[in-house]
């Protein structure tokens, strides 16, 4: 099972608070970013047969990445308070 880190360049600027959701047997899972500094690019590792980011979960030279990228309608508060607000789901395949 080999990985590959994964650039992803958006048209607009991605909030440093925007998580990567993908979907695995258990549901939509939080992805950490390699990077996301507040710029249009976040980076993401995708590693064969891992299960929280290879969806088909098996070591075979192919990942299977549905996700999406959630950015908050409001930056979250700093004082642990509920943020509320919607999110906004981008699909890549």
């Amino acid at each position: 099972g080999g990985s590959v880190e994964v650039s992803m360049v958006f048209p607009d600027s991605v909030p440093e608070y925007a998580q990567y959701y993908k979907i695995t047997a258990s549901g939509w899972q939080a992805i950490n970013f390699g990077s996301n500094n507040g710029d249009n690019t976040i980076t993401i590792k995708l590693t064969d047969g891992d299960p929280a980011t290879d969806a088909d979960g098996v070591k075979n030279g192919v990942i299977v990445d549905p996700g999406v990228l959630g950015i908050p309608a409001e930056a979250p508060k700093t004082n642990g308070g509920d943020s509320g607000g919607c999110f906004i789901m981008t699909i890549l395949n």
